[in-house]
């Protein structure tokens, strides 16, 4: 009798929940199959927040023991995301403990989405895990100085296959998140393969370069791979230092300590989501010291500040610019690129050096980026 009344009230205060939710609202429902710890919290992460798996902005409201909601304006009609437990470690998986593919919500036929989450990575005995990183990878810093932060940060390094015996000179690439580039054992949620990329490339046509891999603050991310805040959010706003950073404070760094291009004709960045975001804010503050950018799948829409930005920058026409992106990542991915491209051009970037990238099926993930880097590095470095 007590478990009938308690379903009762359960259902009232969802149905209460859902009727006090405006029209411009859309709403989240997550049923859980088992109930979790009362001291657990879950969490949406997506594209509509840089997949930022605690981000208390997208945090549920327990309804039952089985039962979460989440009201939210300025929700856009389409976008990927999954739900969380406030890590990427307590992320959803299947009921067998296997991963899932990023859900895609869809509100074109109305305001609530039912989430049914059958089980927790952390639930499942993790099988034991080997490095995926290849030889030529090397953590060439753990406490590398942020001047500008007064913090530190680890820095990984990829060196070509015939570093050590020929006497060269090579290209950087300085790439964000370097947690997620070379190794299964570091990466939150699979790895681009970037070192194995560019092993293959080097047998198959001798493309090589070095690959400056900068991990990530963790809390510190957002903050410092925006130029500027997102007035939603209320967070972000500080890339302006991480960029100097990158440019002034670790370039000079690498170009002492290994034999690099030190030149713009040598000098690339790249990254992904906030990472690409911030990889096109570099590209163009230092036009000068910065030859090209790889930018997937960019989190544009953090801000509009981008493009009076761009109308404001007076760019390189050498630089070159490979703009990668998926479809079915947010209604808005593509047109927001496209858009960043016709500014870019109309700044004096030479058609020929701009690059877009459409998939048809590219999900906002390191399976899709790892799939597109031989053919964006391969491009850059021609």
């Amino acid at each position: 009798m007590m478990r009938f009344v308690s379903s009762l009230i359960s259902i009232a205060l969802l149905q209460m929940l859902l009727v006090s939710t405006s029209l411009a609202q859309r709403v989240f429902v997550v049923k859980v199959i088992k109930p979790i710890s009362f001291s657990d919290s879950l969490f949406l992460a997506g594209g509509q927040n840089d997949w930022n798996p605690d981000d208390t902005a997208f945090l549920f409201r327990r309804v039952d023991s089985i039962t979460y909601i989440l009201a939210k304006t300025d929700i856009p009609t389409t976008f990927e995301c999954k739900v969380t437990r406030g890590s990427w470690k307590k992320v959803e998986v299947s009921g067998t403990g296997t991963a899932v593919e990023n859900r895609r919500v869809d509100f074109s036929k109305g305001d609530t989405a039912t989430l049914n989450v059958s089980g927790w990575s952390d639930y499942f005995e993790a099988s034991p895990a080997r490095s995926t990183a290849s030889k030529n990878v090397s953590v060439w810093k753990t406490d590398f100085y942020m001047p500008q932060f007064k913090r530190t940060r680890t820095i990984r390094v990829y060196l070509p296959p015939d570093y050590a015996t020929s006497g060269k000179r090579y290209p950087v690439v300085y790439m964000q998140d370097g947690q997620n580039l070379f190794d299964v054992l570091t990466a939150f949620s699979g790895e681009w393969g970037v070192d194995e990329s560019l092993d293959s490339l080097y047998k198959a046509a001798r493309v090589s370069c070095i690959v400056v891999g900068i991990d990530n603050g963790g809390d510190f991310r957002i903050e410092e791979l925006t130029p500027w805040q997102n007035v939603e959010l209320k967070k972000g706003g500080r890339g302006d230092l991480y960029a100097q950073f990158v440019v002034e404070t670790l370039k000079p760094a690498i170009d002492s300590a290994f034999r690099t291009i030190p030149e713009s004709k040598g000098t690339f960045v790249g990254g992904s989501s906030l990472g690409g975001l911030i990889s096109l804010y570099i590209a163009t503050k230092y036009p000068n010291v910065i030859g090209g950018a790889l930018i997937f799948s960019p989190s544009i829409w953090f801000s509009d500040s981008i493009y009076s930005w761009l109308n404001s920058s007076r760019l390189n026409p050498m630089q070159r610019y490979y703009f990668y992106g998926g479809q079915p990542e947010s209604t808005t991915m593509v047109s927001d690129m496209l858009k960043v491209i016709e500014e870019l051009k109309q700044k004096g970037v030479r058609k020929k050096n701009l690059v877009v990238s459409v998939s048809s099926d590219g999900k906002h993930n390191e399976q899709y980026w790892k799939r597109e880097f031989p053919a964006a590095i391969s491009w850059l470095l021609k």
